[in-house]
């Protein structure tokens, strides 16, 4: 099976955190991913864009694999951030435990039920 993945160049703009969570929920709406699982990816994707943008990292992309199983990934290009306990919680949470480290950046799987 070809692997198929979208992808989207952030910039350290606050302005680019709607652009990418419109990306992210028009994917995977065309992928059939329920409303309630896109509402909480898009949060768990703005917790973890904001540190990236807010501290002025360039070259963070957003990268969805949409050949089963879905990844999203969020690549820093350096070692990302530490996330505070609170917001990692929240994503962890939000992903059902499907948030995991990169050397770059973050992976989340997401399962279709």
């Amino acid at each position: 099976m070809e692997q198929r993945t979208a992808r989207l160049r952030v910039r350290p703009d606050p302005r680019h955190l709607t652009v990418a969570r419109s990306f992210l929920a028009a994917t995977l709406r065309l992928q059939g991913a329920p409303e309630a699982t896109i509402d909480d990816l898009r949060i768990a994707l703005s917790e973890l864009l904001t540190p990236l943008i807010t501290e002025g990292r360039e070259g963070i992309e957003v990268e969805i694999s949409t050949t089963p199983p879905i990844v999203v990934s969020i690549q820093a290009g350096d070692p990302p951030p530490d996330l505070d306990e609170q917001t990692e919680e929240l994503v962890q949470r939000l992903t059902e435990g499907r948030l995991a480290a990169t050397g770059t950046g973050w992976s989340i799987e997401v399962v279709l039920d």
